[in-house]
């Protein structure tokens, strides 16, 4: 940057020392037609371009030209590439005579450059940059070195009282893209410009925008300044903006600062943004979006530049709305080939205030409370950034559905994007308290998983869970039903494998969950104390190679509908299958088909306690206590195979002092199509009364005779009501 400025300082101090002795000359060695001759014929040969203008005139303070034209490759029957309505030099000869050269005007008037991006890719422009270098040998005359700049005349003073550009257009058309951008009437002007003293700049333009599919209105900019070039000492020199602003119909953006030091450029800039609704966002939006109003939008940048060492400070920068905000520092290097960093980030955010922003479709939420954060980020070798920081909830609240969660207090730690925790979170959900905590770590390709969840009460009594069931296939007429009832009768219907064995594997997780609900009702499910413990390790989608223990208890309720629970979860059909085989068996074997035909399970304690292993689920007690049955299912049920090998026991009434003497019933086939067999000589054992003197076919009626009665009371546990 340097280097440019002192190289632009020498061009402009010797061209303006010569152009009062050039003009003389010129205007008698060379009339203007001979030159518009002479010009024309050196860019026809070179560049295969026209140019042309109507007027060129030469006087001892200065030249002016009018009506500049520049072709398209090949000729104006091409279009024109650059236009100029006038440019105009003009000097004061006396100051010259004590090394000053003070120009009155620099003026350029009614620019117009249009740049084209064809659909090959090629722009309008490089055949000039070709045969520019080809008419240079390929290399451009190296400038100076600041050794031999200092020879140059630098004691000569440069001093113009007006520069300025009028009504300048440029525009870039993308034939490929088909986009269009243009910056349009643009007006430029410095008062007193000055390579040793402080002078002020002022400025606008406006841009044009058209994509292919929407066409914006003009954005408009306005900017005024002062510069101090410092006698081009980069280190002194700087540029306040006094005032810069943009706006778009509604959006209005304004900043002011300043920047100072260029060789190390320090920059402290704030400003605004007003303006911006859902009618203004809405020209970008693909779909309707609701009635909203963004408060004003406070910006500040405070950052420091080292150029020599590709380098850049963000003391500060920030972003606030009312009292939320996000403020950030860094520190970057770039230099390097993989970019260097490190970040600090705090983040406090107002969720009242957020629903104030958008009150027609927030206002029905309730949202309160307040969310903190702190990050810090940096660069690594790895392809995550190293993060840590947190993020705090403080009386956080919302409405929703009808269900109200309020005074949410709680806080997440995070120790690296692969290790993240939260502390004990506490909050109201309907009424009932509740505690939770999630821990998540990835220190490999596996994934570790810690939750805990205590909860007083949990009621949903509108939850609909026939839709989880699948639904049946659309029919047309009767005639289409008739047929796929004929159809469904001599085809057994296909059920939804246990598991997914072509599903994606998935990521892998160890897993580990401590849920308790003292309290929950539903439209399927009531029950108190409810306990789930989970311990299992490489857990995915197939659980073929999953690993450990499931255990559940829960107390005094009820099971309204069995098969909408387990619809609810792959995990808790898995966990269910048993009792729902259990249920399948009393109606199959049919030995009491009137007191057996619903699926509601009343009970006073479920308990469950399943092993997971190489695709199989060891299932070493499914246990049900009610007032009229004890029912203990053990066995293995396999994921993938879906084979069982199960055996229930049933224990009519409540167990008493004579023990457990159950009616024992073996399940076998799979879990789509389960088998069922009724264990004659284990129920002889147990509780269904034949005497050891008896004979066998005694033994054999009483048992028949028993069993009926013992089923007869169990299935009054799935009795609908």
């Amino acid at each position: 940057m340097k280097k440019l400025f002192k190289w632009l300082f020498i061009l402009v101090v010797a061209a303006a020392v010569l152009l009062g002795g050039a003009m003389a000359a010129l205007y008698f060695m060379f009339p203007p037609a001979k030159l518009k001759a002479m010009g024309q014929e050196y860019v026809k040969t070179n560049f295969n371009r026209d140019i042309d203008f109507d007027s060129l005139g030469f006087n001892l303070i200065g030249v002016s030209l009018k009506g500049f034209r520049f072709s398209e490759a090949g000729g104006f029957k091409n279009g024109v590439f650059v236009a100029a309505g006038k440019a105009v030099v003009k000097v004061q000869v006396k100051p010259l005579l004590s090394r000053k050269v003070e120009i009155s005007t620099i003026g350029l008037e009614d620019l117009d450059i249009k740049v084209i991006k064809n659909k090959n890719g090629k722009f309008n422009f490089d055949d000039i940059m070709q045969n520019a270098a080809k008419l240079s040998g390929g290399n451009a005359a190296a400038p100076q070195s600041p050794a031999h700049a200092a020879a140059a005349p630098a004691a000569v003073a440069v001093i113009a009282d007006n520069v300025y550009l009028k009504n300048a257009n440029v525009s870039y058309a993308d034939k490929a893209a088909g986009m269009d951008f243009a910056v349009r009437a643009a007006n430029f002007s410095v008062a007193h410009f000055d390579f040793d003293n402080p002078f002020n700049f002022e400025g606008s333009f406006a841009t044009d925008i058209k994509l292919p599919e929407i066409k914006l209105s003009p954005v408009l900019f306005a900017f005024a300044g002062r510069a101090d070039l410092a006698g081009m000492d980069m280190k002194k020199a700087s540029v306040e903006l006094i005032n810069f602003e943009g706006s778009y119909k509604t959006f209005k953006a304004s900043l002011n600062g300043k920047v100072s030091n260029f060789d190390n450029p320090a920059a402290v800039l704030n400003g605004a943004v007003t303006g911006i609704d859902n009618k203004l966002a809405q020209e970008f939006a693909p779909a309707q979006l609701p009635s909203f109003a963004l408060p004003k939008i406070n910006l500040a940048l405070n950052t420091l530049t080292s150029l020599e060492k590709n380098t850049t400070k963000i003391n500060e920068a920030k972003i606030s709305l009312g009292n939320s905000y996000v403020r950030a520092s860094a520190d970057i290097d770039y230099g390097s080939p993989a970019l260097k960093y490190k970040s600090d980030t705090k983040i406090s955010v107002s969720l009242k205030e957020a629903a104030d922003i958008a009150k027609e479709s927030l206002a029905a939420f309730a949202l309160a409370g307040s969310i903190d954060g702190d990050i810090h980020a940096a660069s690594s070798a790895s392809a995550l950034p190293a993060v840590k920081g947190n993020i705090t909830f403080k009386d956080i609240g919302a409405l929703a559905a009808g269900r109200q969660l309020k005074n949410l207090n709680g806080a997440v730690v995070i120790n690296s994007l692969n290790d993240i925790k939260t502390n004990v979170i506490k909050g109201v959900f309907d009424g009932s308290g509740f505690t939770t905590s999630l821990a998540y770590a990835k220190p490999a390709k596996k994934s570790i998983i810690n939750f805990s969840f205590d909860m007083d009460k949990f009621t949903l009594d509108d939850i609909d869970f026939a839709a989880l069931m699948p639904a049946p296939a659309k029919t047309d007429g009767a005639k289409t039903a008739s047929a796929a009832k004929s159809t469904a009768q001599q085809q057994p219907q296909q059920q939804e494998p246990l598991v997914c064995q072509t599903c994606p594997r998935g990521d892998a997780a160890d897993i580990k969950a401590n849920i308790a609900v003292h309290k929950i009702a539903n439209n399927i499910f009531d029950t108190n104390d409810f306990n789930l413990n989970i311990d299992i390790k490489d857990l995915d989608n197939r659980l073929d190679k999953a690993a450990g223990t499931v255990n559940f208890s829960t107390k005094n309720g009820e099971i309204k509908d069995l098969e909408k629970l387990m619809a609810a979860s792959k995990y808790l059909k898995i966990a269910l299958t048993s009792l729902h085989v259990v249920q399948q068996a009393f109606g199959a074997l049919k030995l009491d088909t009137a007191s057996f035909n619903a699926d509601r399970i009343a009970y006073t304690l479920i308990e469950g306690s399943y092993t997971l292993k190489g695709g199989g689920l060891t299932i070493n007690k499914t246990d049900l206590n009610s007032d009229l049955a004890t029912i203990k299912t053990t066995g293995s049920l396999g994921l993938l195979s879906e084979k069982l090998d199960m055996k229930v026991q049933a224990h009519l009434g409540k167990q008493g002092s004579s023990g457990f003497k159950p009616v024992v019933i073996k399940i076998g086939g799979t879990a789509a199509k389960p088998s069922y067999k009724l264990d004659v000589a284990s129920t002889l054992t147990s509780v269904l009364g034949a005497g050891q003197g008896a004979s066998a076919a005694q033994n054999s009626q009483a048992i028949k005779d028993n069993a009926a009665q013992a089923i007869k009371n169990i299935g009054n546990l799935f009795k609908k009501k």
